[in-house]
């Protein structure tokens, strides 16, 4: 299988291609196919605009002229800020639909998707099952507490409890879901908590699984919405 004819078929216009193909061919002939290139200068692109202010604007030039263009890794660290990093992580819609795309039409073969999208094998198939994943029920999701307060951390015997949903799918749910977790308060904050989160910003700033050990009752994403109030000072 032709895996660039796949990209020149389903998702670019035969001009866009040709331009597409030869940057892959006379920039990254080894390690990157068309739709790779596309996609990361999609990434790219969107993130530059982002860059506003005179004063972001000067520190981008100073990076490009002090490493070169490309050089973003070390780009970004001139940057007080972890945002720039993260974007880079999060998936365009495109990405999305060429990712369906290729499992509808050549079932799940990680590592032939992972090379035409430009991603690992492990986040391709993680990000496939995000995509996949069906809403979650009051039902289920007071399930899974259930389940935890059972088998503490015994994962598998938790999946055991939900046929219909994957391990990446449950222990994601849990991660994002505070009320799945019986360790962690739900509702309004107490004085005490508020103190705690208050001491943890001022020692770690927003490393948040570090203020969530140190309030000891809420999750890192209970403290990440906290801190979005803006109430706590």
């Amino acid at each position: 299988m032709d895996r660039r004819r796949i990209g020149n078929t389903s998702y670019c216009s035969e001009q866009t291609w040709k331009q597409w193909k030869y940057i892959s061919d006379n920039y990254f002939p080894l390690s990157r196919t068309p739709i790779a290139v596309q996609i990361t200068w999609s990434i790219i692109n969107r993130n530059m605009s982002r860059l506003r202010t005179e004063e972001e604007d000067k520190i981008l030039k100073y990076g490009i002229e002090k490493y070169g263009v490309g050089k973003w890794k070390e780009i970004e660290k001139l940057f007080d800020t972890n945002d720039y990093g993260q974007i880079l992580l999060r998936w365009e819609s495109i990405e999305d639909e060429i990712l369906l795309k290729l499992v509808k039409n050549y079932g799940r073969k990680w590592k032939m998707i992972s090379d035409v999208i430009g991603r690992t094998y492990h986040r391709c198939l993680n990000r496939y099952e995000v995509l996949i994943s069906k809403p979650w029920t009051k039902e289920e999701t007071e399930k899974l507490r259930v389940s935890i307060l059972k088998y503490k951390q015994d994962w598998r015997k938790i999946a055991d409890e939900f046929p219909d949903r994957s391990l990446f799918d449950i222990r994601k749910h849990h991660k994002c879901n505070a009320s799945t977790n019986p360790n962690f308060k739900l509702g309004r904050w107490n004085d005490i908590e508020i103190n705690l989160f208050k001491k943890a910003i001022k020692e770690h700033g927003k490393r948040w699984i570090k203020v969530s050990q140190i309030v000891g009752t809420r999750s890192p994403i209970q403290c990440i919405q906290f801190f979005n109030r803006g109430k706590f000072f």
